[in-house]
């Protein structure tokens, strides 16, 4: 298993990631503790400070700002130490009083934000994967390099070469950290997350997951397996992990291969 993940709740916020690595575990690895640990405790800092601003857009533009500082790091880190293999990731940091929350992510790992709403659950946001059909700043970059093209032939994979000879190297996404050989040969592979403000509720769902849960659950068969449960709430979403586990290495024995699944749910407990 090459994937890392982490999940923190305190009194005053919640913050769960995932981080799904490639070619090994090493990129993986060194993502998920150093943005754990420069993320994090300045997170704690600013959320305790009393008494706290009544505009609350200056917490999300914090996050934004040290989420992609983070990445950055653990970019500038994999490429001095030449890490072999290179990881995506999914970071989601919430404040618990007011239900502000900011989703960073990079490649193909991607997170749910889901309500109940009149008995039924509904989908609020679904990050999108980066892929090379439609992750426009590739595709900008990728027309002036002129060798990299879209692979459509299974799913959608970044590749270099020329299109007479065939590709030279392949990535299935468009964005990830590390990959320091892929890129030395010439493979377009961006390093810039991508980052979106939500505002929960109490009782809302966030699913953060890779691509092992994505490729063979969609949203919508989560959703509707929690709206037929009878229970209501955090007391469906708190079971909902181990049974998509199971779910997706059940589809995924179908195919006749497995892929790693990693996943954390949480049901936003709110203070306000």
């Amino acid at each position: 298993n090459e994937d890392f993940l982490w999940f923190l709740n305190t009194s005053s916020m919640a913050a769960l990631a995932v981080f799904d690595g490639h070619g090994g575990p090493q990129a993986a690895s060194m993502a998920s503790v150093k943005v754990f640990q420069e993320l994090l405790p300045k997170s704690l800092d600013l959320l305790q400070q009393e008494p706290l601003p009544p505009d609350y857009g200056w917490i999300a533009n914090f996050w934004v700002q040290h989420l992609q500082a983070s990445f950055e790091s653990v970019q500038q880190k994999l490429d001095s130490e030449k890490a072999v293999g290179g990881t995506v990731a999914n970071v989601v940091v919430v404040d618990k009083q007011t239900g502000l929350a900011v989703l960073s992510w990079i490649g193909d790992a991607q997170a749910l934000h889901a309500r109940r709403i009149d008995g039924t659950w509904q989908v609020l946001y679904f990050s999108q994967a980066h892929q090379c059909i439609d992750d426009e700043e590739w595709i900008s970059e990728a027309h002036s390099l002129k060798d990299h093209w879209c692979d459509r032939r299974e799913k959608p994979y970044a590749c270099r070469g020329h299109r007479t000879s065939g590709p030279k190297s392949c990535i299935g996404t468009t964005r990830a950290l590390g990959n320091f050989g892929l890129i030395k040969s010439g493979l377009l592979v961006l390093s810039k997350p991508q980052t979106k403000t939500l505002f929960l509720r109490q009782g809302d769902l966030l699913l953060s997951a890779s691509d092992g849960l994505w490729d063979v659950v969609t949203p919508q068969d989560i959703l509707a397996d929690l709206t037929a449960l009878s229970p209501s709430g955090c007391d469906n979403v708190r079971s909902l992990g181990p049974s998509l586990a199971l779910e997706a290495e059940r589809r995924w024995q179908a195919h006749g291969f497995m892929d790693d699944v990693s996943l954390v749910a949480w049901c936003a407990e709110l203070l306000g």
